[in-house]
This record gives C-alpha cells, sequence and structure tokens, in this order.
C-alpha cells in the first residue's frame, strides 16, 4: 500500500509506506515533502459495526426483506422499493430500474 501526500507546491506524491514520516525532495519541483507517520483506526470494528447497525429500518427496507413472491400470491399486492437515483417506486422483484437502468439489489437478493 502506499501513502499520498502534498508537496508545498501541490504536486500529489505517492510514496511506499515504508516511507512514512520521513522527509524528501518533491521529483517535479524539488520542493521539501514530509511523509505524514501512518495513523492507527480509532474506532474499533465493533464500535463502527454498532453505529451501522443503530439505523431503524424504514418501510422500504422492511417491504424488501419479504420475499416478493411469497407477498404477490398471499395478498396480490405488489411490493415496491424506491430507486435510490431517480427516487421512483419499482417492483421489489426488478434488479435494474427501467427507468434510469441503475442496478439495484439487497442482500435478500443474494
Amino acid at each position: 500500500m502506499s501513502i499520498r501526500c502534498l508537496c508545498l507546491n501541490g504536486h500529489v506524491l505517492k510514496v511506499k509506506e515504508s516511507l512514512a514520516g520521513t522527509t524528501g525532495l518533491c521529483p517535479t519541483c524539488r520542493a521539501l515533502v514530509t511523509v505524514p507517520q501512518l495513523r492507527k483506526p480509532t474506532m474499533s470494528e465493533n464500535a463502527i459495526l454498532d453505529l451501522l447497525g443503530s439505523k431503524k429500518p424504514s418501510a422500504t427496507a422492511v417491504s424488501e426483506s419479504i420475499d416478493p413472491a411469497l407477498a404477490n400470491s398471499q395478498s396480490g399486492i405488489e411490493l415496491k422499493k424506491t430507486c435510490e437515483r431517480c427516487h421512483r417506486e419499482i417492483s421489489v422483484g426488478s434488479h435494474i430500474c427501467p427507468i434510469c437502468h441503475t442496478y439495484i439489489a439487497n442482500l435478500h437478493d443474494f
């Protein structure tokens, strides 16, 4: 992996991780560049998962968690979901929005 940094003149440099904390010259303008130290993550994986899991499911997410074939056969009502790009309602069984052609899938589809 590499570290990206900027020289004083705005040139973007990509250097090896082994050079973290060292100083060198920009190959373009010869300005002095200090490569930043690598930072360790401040949050644990469990803390991140707790943040991601704390969101309450919306009505759309709840309807997407129901098997569309089962719901259609039992109630005769077609379930809908909202396209994230054009915000139009489409059938839950669709994986591609017919209006804007955006690929739409959720974990239930896999």
